[in-house]
């Protein structure tokens, strides 16, 4: 129900906006008469935007403003799955995630890393993006200790 006394364009809100439907009798014309007031059409459309956008149908309005940062989004997404993935595979197959060798610079090859780092090291020699990612990100990879627990 609407808290306000004035529709759009000062159109008063009847039945179905601020007080209950209770006659019955007359409930196909009532419910014809509200369906033609500009704010119940003004209400259908606001709701047919709020489910697209919700659907991922369309963009939120941030995301058509800024569509940089929806293509940061999509590539963060893509980036984190293949993270979570292993992440997932260590759980199943009850791999530790950490050792005592779980820090540091995660390229060097030379030293034995944890099971987690590993594991991606080598999903990342089939996925173009995690391997930008890990090459690329510096120190903000989502791959330290405090990330794993």
């Amino acid at each position: 129900m609407a808290t306000k006394s004035r529709g759009i364009n000062n159109q008063p809100l009847g039945q179905l906006a601020v007080r209950a439907l209770d006659e019955w009798k007359n409930a196909k014309q009532i419910l014809r008469e509200h369906s033609k007031k500009l704010y119940h059409e003004h209400c259908v459309v606001d709701s047919n935007h709020f489910l697209s956008v919700y659907s991922k149908q369309k963009l939120s309005i941030i995301n058509q403003l800024d569509l940089e940062r929806a293509e940061q989004i999509k590539s963060n997404r893509k980036k984190l799955i293949s993270i979570i993935n292993c992440v997932i595979l260590c759980g199943r197959q009850e791999i530790t995630l950490r050792c005592h060798r779980d820090s540091g610079n995660s390229n060097n090859q030379s030293t034995n890393v944890d099971n987690f780092r590993a594991i991606l090291n080598y999903r990342s020699e089939g996925d173009d993006y995690l391997k930008h990612h890990l090459e690329e990100q510096g120190r903000n990879k989502y791959i330290t200790p405090q990330v794993q627990n």
